[in-house]
């Protein structure tokens, strides 16, 4: 099996196409192969052009799907403030929208005093 690749296959198949086709009274019976062959081309050409169309339409629906995306980021950063101005930062009810509240911070209790000192050594 040959490991050309497509356009070094398809020139070949053309060039080979052409000089069938050129010296076919010395090729006796070679009609049938040449219409098979001249088949395959036309299938492989048609099967290549529809691949090149659903790459580009996956691109194209890559690119839609991130504007989208980003779109929808905005709407949904924009939504959650507007919650949060509703509820507070605090609120719990925050967690329904997907959204975590603020919790108070915890303090660190003041270092212990030894001997009369101020804290620290």
């Amino acid at each position: 099996m040959s490991k050309k690749g497509y356009p070094d296959t398809i020139d070949g198949w053309e060039k080979l196409l052409e000089a069938v086709k050129r010296h076919e009274k010395d090729l006796p019976g070679a009609d049938s192969l040449r219409d098979s062959l001249e088949l395959r081309l036309q299938e492989s050409v048609e099967a290549k052009h529809r691949q090149d169309l659903h790459r580009s339409g996956r691109q194209r629906a890559t690119r839609d799907l991130g504007q989208s995306m980003a779109a929808g980021r905005d709407v949904a950063s924009r939504l959650c403030c507007l919650v949060k101005s509703v509820y507070g930062p605090r609120d719990e009810r925050l967690q329904e929208f997907g959204m975590t509240p603020v919790k108070p911070r915890c303090r660190k209790p003041p270092p212990e005093k030894v001997n009369g000192s101020p804290g620290y050594h």
